[in-house]
Formats: C-alpha cells, sequence, structure tokens
C-alpha cells in the first residue's frame, strides 16, 4: 500500500526537478528581438529590386548562431553573418526582393533557423509591384 503511494509522490517531484532544469535552461537561450518583423516595402514598378536590411538584437544570455535562412519564393535572395552574435550585440540580414513578374500586393515570408528560444523565426516583407503597363509617362 505504502509502495502504491510513494511512486506517485516520487514520480511527481521528478517531474518537477524536470521542470525547473527545463526552465532553468530556456532564460540562458538567446532571443533573436527584431526591429521591425513585419515590413511593408511600400510600392514598386515591376522588374525592380527591392533591398532592405533587417536588423535585430540578441537579447538572450548566450551566443546566438543563425544556421539558415530561407525565403519562401525563389524571387527573394537573403545574405547574413555566419558569424556568432553574442549577448547584447545587433545583426542583420540583408534582403533583395526581385518584383520581375510579379504584380499587385506582394508578401514574402524569411525564415531564421538558430539556436534562439523559439529555433524559427519570421519577417513579414510586403509590396504593392505596379505593372509596366500601367506606369505614368510624364509629359
Amino acid at each position: 500500500m505504502r509502495l502504491i503511494i510513494i511512486l506517485p509522490v516520487l514520480y511527481f517531484f521528478n517531474f518537477s526537478l524536470y521542470a525547473q532544469k527545463q526552465n532553468e535552461q530556456i532564460k540562458h537561450l538567446p532571443i533573436i528581438n527584431f526591429i521591425e518583423d513585419e515590413v511593408n516595402l511600400g510600392e514598386a514598378m515591376e522588374g525592380e529590386v527591392l533591398e532592405y536590411t533587417c536588423r535585430f538584437v540578441n537579447d538572450g544570455k548566450e551566443t546566438l548562431i543563425i544556421s539558415n535562412v530561407l525565403t519562401s519564393c525563389g524571387c527573394t535572395i537573403v545574405d547574413w553573418s555566419r558569424k556568432p552574435i553574442f549577448p547584447s550585440e545587433a545583426g542583420e540580414i540583408k534582403i533583395k526582393f526581385n518584383t520581375e513578374n510579379k504584380i499587385g500586393i506582394q508578401s514574402k515570408s524569411i525564415i531564421i533557423l538558430s539556436n534562439s528560444i523559439k529555433e524559427k523565426d519570421e519577417i513579414k516583407l510586403i509590396a504593392n509591384v505596379i505593372p509596366r503597363s500601367e506606369a505614368k509617362v510624364s509629359p
């Protein structure tokens, strides 16, 4: 009978220690804090290449390492520093969006894979691409 009572108590105690240890580990992970995580690039003429530099800070207590940056479309190219970003340091991701054959409101996602607390962070770019045929000719 005692065993029936002791086993659940021991299990609960062990689970509590495990959860507490995980919380301590989470407190020390890097945290990406973007200056902007949704960027409106405004209007652009079809065929233009729009450029944006996304800046962020590592607000965590450990070194941030970005392992990869993925885009939702081949029309978007990214470049980022492969070096570690120490706590309180800033980093940036350079983004180029080619509007060739893109018309209307465009929404592109950039996914950042890292050792941050979220492991996968996202930036959204929005632009309104005007067709070349609608370009206004100045008299």
